[in-house]
């Protein structure tokens, strides 16, 4: 007998509070966790027709992971940016 796959909406309120909890483990950031899993759903329903249903929250933790490190290391190149920019600016004000 053929099950359909679940929607969307019971999906995500099935695993969508499990999955913020990984994505805080990496980013610590709330708003950037929910966002993260968000999008990955959104990854997920996407591409769900070319995927094992079997498998979705597997995928969908893998997307959450993917999106997490570069998360991170966005972070820390804006961190960059920013320390590198406050330096030249101190820098200016040194030499006025």
């Amino acid at each position: 007998m053929y099950c359909p796959p679940p929607g969307f909406e019971e999906i995500y309120a099935k695993y969508k509070s499990y999955f913020v909890r990984i994505a805080m483990s990496y980013v610590w950031d709330r708003m950037a966790a929910e966002d993260i899993v968000t999008d990955s759903f959104v990854v997920f329903w996407t591409n769900r027709h070319d995927l094992d249903q079997r498998n979705i929250p597997a995928y969908i933790y893998t997307v959450i992971v993917r999106k997490c490190r570069n998360w991170l290391r966005d972070r820390v190149q804006h961190q960059r940016a920013y320390d590198t920019l406050q330096q030249t600016e101190l820098h200016i004000l040194e030499d006025s």
